[in-house]
Order: C-alpha cells, then sequence, then structure tokens
C-alpha cells in the first residue's frame, strides 16, 4: 500500500512539472513580439492595417492589442527622391480589448508605396515594425483612364437617343453627359454602368456632347477619378431626305399622276426623280393646282427646301407657290377647289390640321433657288401648291428636294 501511494505522488509531481514547462513554453511564445534581443519589453504591433488608397493620399485602417501603454502610432514611408516622409498619429484608447484607429493623410507621391507602422508608448518604448506595401493613385493614373463611349446616335423627330458601349472598363463607377439645350443651358445627365441608352429631348444641334467617366481604382478606393480624356460627339446632320422613299398620294383634286403630253413631263413624280432630264408638270389654265407626297419615313422636322426650274423654258418655270404639310392623312382630305377658291381651300386645309410650311416666290432662271423652313412642327406628307408661273401658260418644274433631321 505504502508503495502504491509514493507512486501516485510521484505520478502527480511529474505532471505538475509538465504543466509549468508547458505555460512557460507558451507565456515565451505570447510575449515574445514584446521582446527585443531579451533584454526589454515593447509594446505590441498592430494586429491589422488596411490601406485605402486615395488621390495622392491614403486612409489607414489599424487594429490594435489591448496593451495600454500604447499612447500613439507611427507610419513612414519614403517619396521617389528618397525622402523619408514620418507621421505621428495621437491614440486615445476606446475599448479595452482590441481597438481600431482610422486616419487619412494627404500629400503622398503617387506609386507603389512602403508604408511602415510602430506602435509608441511613454519612455520612448515602441513595438516591432509592421511594413505594409499599396499603391496610391494620382495624375499619372488619370492621364490613361478612357471614358465609356457612345456607340451611335439615332435622330429621331423630337429627340435623339444615345446609345452606349457594353465594353468598358470594369473600374467604372458612373459616367456623365453634358451637352446644351435649346435654351443654350448646360445640362449633365450621370447614367449608372446598367444604362445602355437615353433619350435628349433638348438640345442644341450645333454644340457636341461631352462623355466623361468616373473611376475607382480599386473597390476600396477613398477617391474616385474623372476620365482625362473626354469624348466628343456631333448631335445628327442635318441631311437630304432620301427621294427614293416618297410615294405620290392621290387626294381630291390633286394632279393626276400621269399626262400623255410629251414622255420628259410625262409622269409627276419626275419631280423627285433626280433626273436632270425629266420635269413635273401641269399643262393648262394657269391657276393653283396641288399634287400630295408621303415622304416615306417617320414624321421630320424640315430645314431646307430648293426647287430647280425648267431650262428649256423659262417663262414656264414656277414663280408662286405653297407648300403645306400634316403628320397624319387621316381625314385630312379637301372637296372645295383651290383652282376657283384658293381662300376658301386654304381655310378648309387649315381647318383639316395642315400646316402652312412655305408661301413663296421663286426667282426666273434660278436653278440653285433654296429657301430655309423655319417651322419646327413634325410632318410626313406634304402638300406641293404651284400657284402661277414667270409669265403665263403650262407650268413645269424641276426636282423638288428638302433637308430636314429628326
Amino acid at each position: 500500500m505504502k508503495k502504491s501511494i509514493n507512486g501516485i505522488i510521484y505520478r502527480t509531481l511529474i505532471s505538475i512539472i509538465s504543466i509549468s514547462i508547458i505555460c512557460c513554453e507558451t507565456t515565451v511564445e505570447t510575449y515574445e513580439q514584446f521582446t527585443k534581443d531579451g533584454e526589454e519589453i515593447l509594446l505590441g504591433k498592430p494586429l491589422s492595417i488596411v490601406v485605402n488608397p486615395g488621390n495622392q493620399r491614403a486612409e489607414f485602417v489599424i487594429e490594435l492589442n489591448s496593451d495600454p501603454k500604447i499612447n500613439s502610432i507611427n507610419i513612414t514611408w519614403t517619396e521617389p527622391d528618397g525622402t523619408v516622409r514620418s507621421h505621428d498619429i495621437d491614440y486615445v484608447r476606446k475599448n479595452e480589448g482590441s481597438d481600431i484607429v482610422t486616419f487619412t493623410i494627404d500629400d503622398i507621391s503617387e506609386g507603389p508605396r512602403a508604408f511602415i507602422f510602430t506602435t509608441k508608448g511613454d519612455s520612448g518604448l515602441t513595438s516591432l515594425e509592421v511594413e505594409v506595401n499599396h499603391n496610391v493613385y494620382g495624375p499619372i493614373y488619370q492621364s490613361g483612364l478612357i471614358p465609356r463611349s457612345i456607340t451611335n446616335i439615332i435622330g429621331f423627330y423630337d429627340f435623339v437617343k444615345l446609345n452606349f458601349t457594353n465594353n468598358f472598363s470594369s473600374n467604372i463607377e458612373s459616367t456623365e453627359i453634358e451637352y446644351e439645350d435649346a435654351s443654350g443651358k448646360t445640362q449633365k445627365v450621370v447614367i449608372d454602368n446598367a444604362t445602355t441608352s437615353i433619350d435628349i429631348t433638348s438640345y442644341n444641334r450645333d454644340k457636341k456632347i461631352f462623355v466623361r467617366s468616373l473611376f475607382k481604382p480599386v473597390p476600396n478606393a477613398i477617391d474616385t477619378f474623372e476620365s482625362v480624356v473626354t469624348q466628343e460627339v456631333p448631335f445628327p446632320e442635318i441631311y437630304t431626305l432620301d427621294r427614293s422613299l416618297w410615294k405620290l398620294i392621290s387626294l381630291n383634286n390633286d394632279l393626276p399622276p400621269s399626262i400623255n403630253v410629251w414622255p420628259p413631263i410625262n409622269d409627276l413624280d419626275f419631280a423627285w426623280d433626280g433626273d436632270s432630264g425629266t420635269w413635273g408638270s401641269y399643262i393648262g389654265p394657269v391657276k393653283p393646282v396641288h399634287f400630295t407626297v408621303d415622304l416615306g419615313v417617320e414624321p421630320v422636322r424640315l430645314n431646307q427646301f430648293s426647287w430647280p426650274g425648267f431650262p428649256l423654258n423659262r417663262n414656264e418655270e414656277i414663280k408662286d407657290y405653297q407648300i403645306w404639310g400634316i403628320a397624319d392623312i387621316t381625314n385630312s382630305d379637301t372637296s372645295i377647289d383651290a383652282g376657283t377658291d384658293l381662300a376658301g381651300w386654304e381655310a378648309e386645309m387649315l381647318n383639316k390640321g395642315w400646316t402652312k410650311i412655305l408661301e413663296d416666290s421663286r426667282p426666273q432662271s434660278d436653278d440653285s433657288y433654296t429657301v430655309d423652313i423655319t417651322n419646327e412642327a413634325k410632318f410626313k406628307f406634304l402638300r406641293i401648291v404651284p400657284l402661277n408661273n414667270q409669265v403665263g401658260g403650262n407650268m413645269i418644274w424641276g426636282d423638288l428636294s428638302f433637308k430636314g433631321y429628326y
């Protein structure tokens, strides 16, 4: 029995000694970071460091351990010219355990930087150094930024649609479109990356559209960068309407589509066939006559009209004329004969929804005759009204042409 008790005591002493040895080893490992050359106790170094870069600056988020002796943080780095920069950040503990400190330092040169951190306390105590490498951004980065681009602009009768590319940098946060509206005021529209098109309803056609994008170099950046490169895009140009799309519409009292007099003037649509050797015509006593054309497009704003003459006989060229327009021809036909009652016919035209676009007198022998159209209404159908010729007799004319825009 005595031998058994002694064995138990022996085993117990061995266990106590083993536990003591383990505890001592753990303590040495735990405080190893606080010793330097085995001589002095150091402060606790930062547990973690996050660098949020910006435009020649950075935000630092530092997690500190519970060491109560820490009262400041030092950060140093080397500039490209070799200058060593150093900042001390005062620290007042807010939590008994680990604590978070956040601060921003400005005026850091662009490029890769090695930031070295130490904690500091009274009596000159410091921690071991912690080095964190991170890029800082600036004008060099900004100079290479390419904005999201407009792929095309589609013009419509009362607005333009801007379509944007889906192939652009993942660092783009948003895109800004700047333009001048019809009243002369600068307008800015900001779109997100999911937006693929926008409509602009009021704009100055003589000005351009400017496109810039805002970038974040990395998701946690504290600054955005505007692209220095700017896309400049003009609004759609005024263009000549495609006469191959025009179709003759026969309304009440319109001129017949064809006559049998002389082949170069037999068909009324010779008035817009683009052939300088054929002409539109009316053969008979001079009086107001008219014909109607479907422009073959969506309602369009007209900008300019041209009407060459009849070089074989200048006396038969059109002199005075009118042009009327309407967007929808439904229920727009008239019953009054313009040749016998022009005033009554005009009143009926207005009552049916037609708009008088032009009333002008065409100079004789002027094949370059053009006139601007200032009415900004939208038209799909036009009624052309020759009123008389230069001297008398038949009325014969060259190719009609319109410029317009959507």
